[in-house]
């Protein structure tokens, strides 16, 4: 739980950097975009906490960006379920990361990228580097920790032992997988945002064709099966 906080703030902390960088640039308008995509992922975790019935210190620790902290140390002290709350306190845990790799991880690891392929060599900075890579190790562990933590759950072995089970339980080849799979979710994701940027650079447009596209190829199953 500390490792998956410590790579929350850090990656938070260089889209901060990034933004605070931008807004002194000559393009201030980037850095505009950047905190607004940054206020956008704050909101949607205040948005889950009053859905997942938190209650008002939830929600305000969700708006200041504490949502995390709030819910590690819930987690981590096992402290009693409020009468509002939806579900215990390590599936809010896991929520709350979920939410942070789609609203702010993805999209400003891959705005971030865009901007660095787009700029001269002089103007890239040392800073947008480390968001990129920041976002891709939150993306690569968070993804990479749900499933083995869905993997090990005893419901899921049980009930789906034909695809649940495939993670070693011996110590040294479960650490072995976990940082492959790390490994392997970063590769493929610093591949998709490296695509993407070049993509947009050339056609803004062709850019968004692309990537409504490949969202209607993965929602199109699911609406096509009801």
């Amino acid at each position: 739980m500390y490792t998956a906080l410590s790579i929350s703030y850090g990656d938070m902390g260089t889209d901060i950097a990034v933004g605070a960088q931008l807004l002194n640039s000559a393009h201030p308008e980037q850095g505009i975009i950047t905190f607004c995509i940054l206020g956008w992922a704050l909101f949607a975790q205040a948005v889950t906490a009053t859905l997942m019935g938190q209650g008002l210190r939830g929600i305000v620790a969700s708006l200041f960006g504490g949502k995390p902290i709030y819910d590690t140390y819930h987690a981590v002290a096992e402290t009693p379920m409020s009468q509002s709350q939806q579900y215990d306190h390590d599936t809010l845990l896991m929520v709350t990361h979920v939410i942070e790799v789609c609203y702010e991880s993805v999209p400003l690891g891959l705005y971030t990228t865009v901007l660095l392929v787009q700029a001269p060599a002089e103007e890239r900075s040392m800073v947008q580097m480390m968001s990129v890579l920041a976002s891709v190790l939150a993306i690569a562990f968070m993804t990479a920790t749900s499933a083995r933590d869905k993997d090990f759950h005893p419901v899921n072995r049980r009930e789906q032992s034909q695809i649940i089970g495939w993670f070693p339980s011996d110590p040294w080849p479960q650490t072995v997988t976990f940082v492959s799979l790390n490994l392997f979710i970063g590769g493929v994701f610093t591949a998709k945002m490296t695509s993407l940027a070049v993509l947009f650079t050339a056609s803004a447009t062709v850019g968004t064709a692309w990537l409504v596209s490949e969202w209607l190829g993965v929602l199109a199953p699911p609406l096509g099966a009801d």
